[in-house]
């Protein structure tokens, strides 16, 4: 048998065939390696397409979105996103407008699980008025969701309180008004108003120590409600505790003072149930709104813990 010689086996030198084989081992070891690091990224993906499914799995039918467990509801989108919908645009520029208006809400879920981790709802004034408003609110509308009205329970009412509904008495009122003429004539002004209300209630003339007033009373029969365009509401409200023909204090109005007095009065006159009904209704809601409010806050204390330091017992 012919025999080759040895360095015939390979063409390549001993060094570069271990390095070759070297090479060979390596790849073969490497391979495990990227074996397992696709299939670890397969079951990574697996595991993130199974925690979305599971997240919306999660997310109540009436809701639109969960934000670290606190739905967004569907309802509340709807109605934001109306809001900001002009017309009904097809396609992606209404798709994008339902998207900007969801990350609106999640920013705003956001804000507003913040402002909870701060305790802004006992820190913040404005905060815990805005939330004692809105809660006064849910208490009145959800017992008037409750409760229907009926048209004997008006009536009873109107008969109850026949005086919240007659019309607004008619007033003869006459003015004197005392200017004060410039600064630092304030204290000198109100001297002289009041030796006007004195003179004046005595039937004194007081042409002498008065000025125009800045707007001059009609000679006529006016309700409180015309009164108060012409001498503010302070003023006119003031008018209804005055006798006939008593003078009113010194009542400022804007740089002077004006003197009021009741000339003649006509009491406001009762109207019939069928003319008032809308305002006897929203009186009624008024006044039981203000009853479960009471009832609520007086439950509430009863079952809540309160101290109180001994002087302010």
């Amino acid at each position: 048998m012919l025999r080759l010689p040895s360095a015939r086996l390979s063409s390549c030198p001993k060094g570069r065939r271990r390095t070759m084989s070297r090479r060979r081992d390596s790849k073969l070891k490497s391979w495990p390696l990227a074996v397992g690091a696709l299939v670890g990224l397969v079951l990574a993906a697996h595991g993130l397409i199974n925690a979305d499914r599971s997240s919306a799995a999660e997310i109540p039918a009436n809701a639109v979105a969960m934000v670290n467990g606190r739905p967004i509801m569907r309802a509340d989108y709807e109605r934001a996103l109306a809001a900001v919908m002009t017309d009904s645009r097809p396609g992606r520029a209404r798709q994008a407008t339902e998207r900007r208006v969801l990350d609106r809400l999640i920013e705003e879920e956001l804000l507003v699980q913040r402002g909870v981790e701060l305790e802004l709802m006992a820190r913040d004034r404005r905060v815990r008025a805005d939330l004692s408003a809105a809660v006064i609110d849910l208490l009145v509308a959800r017992g008037e969701q409750q409760a229907e009205i009926t048209d004997a329970e008006l009536q009873t009412f109107f008969a109850a309180n026949r005086h919240r509904f007659a019309s607004q008495p008619l007033q003869r009122v006459e003015q004197r008004y005392v200017e004060g003429h410039g600064s630092g004539a304030g204290a000198d002004a109100e001297q002289r108003a009041r030796q006007v209300q004195e003179r004046w209630a005595k039937g004194e003339p007081v042409d002498s120590l008065v000025d125009p007033p800045p707007v001059q009373l009609p000679d006529g029969w006016l309700p409180v409600a015309k009164l108060r365009d012409y001498v503010g509401a302070r003023a006119a409200r003031a008018t209804l505790d005055l006798a006939i023909g008593e003078v009113s204090a010194p009542l400022p109005v804007g740089t002077g003072y004006s003197l009021l007095r009741v000339a003649e009065r006509q009491a406001g006159q009762t109207r019939p149930f069928d003319q008032v009904r809308q305002q006897v209704r929203a009186a009624h809601r008024r006044d039981a709104g203000d009853q479960r409010l009471r009832r609520f806050l007086d439950e509430r204390r009863a079952a809540s813990e309160v101290a109180i330091v001994e002087a302010l017992k």
